[in-house]
């Protein structure tokens, strides 16, 4: 059975790779190269326990200055997912980007970093001030 899914699934993954990009082509490589790697038994296996994983009861508590960003295009974190963790998240702070999908530091590595640097509170450096 492994043998024939991987038969299906391997020419969607080379699809992936060769249409996403040059500048995506080392994480779409990697993913698929992982997914090459796990037995059907063992992807199949996780399904049953992250359909029932939860944590949105345990989101008021969370104390940590937080920037929940969300991509429009995330077919596995939804827009309404993410806005549903700020809304359960006390001050938490929403970036959006409607064109990203699931992702992000891939997509759109300066939003994430900008937003990490700001949660720190660390003084952006200008391009300049790279060493390089």
């Amino acid at each position: 059975m492994d043998k024939a899914v991987r038969g299906f699934v391997r020419p969607v993954f080379d699809g992936v790779i060769k249409y996403s990009g040059a500048d995506r082509r080392g994480a779409a490589a990697l993913t698929a190269s992982a997914i090459r790697s796990v037995s059907l038994a063992t992807a199949a296996g996780f399904l049953p326990s992250l359909k029932r994983y939860d944590q949105y009861a345990a989101l008021p508590s969370v104390v940590a200055n937080t920037v929940v960003i969300g991509g429009g295009a995330d077919k596995t974190t939804p827009a309404e997912h993410a806005r549903d963790i700020v809304a359960a998240i006390p001050d938490a702070t929403h970036l959006h980007r409607p064109g990203a999908g699931h992702m992000l530091l891939g997509e759109h590595p300066r939003c994430v970093s900008t937003a990490v640097d700001r949660v720190l509170a660390i003084p952006a450096v200008s391009d300049r001030g790279l060493a390089s």
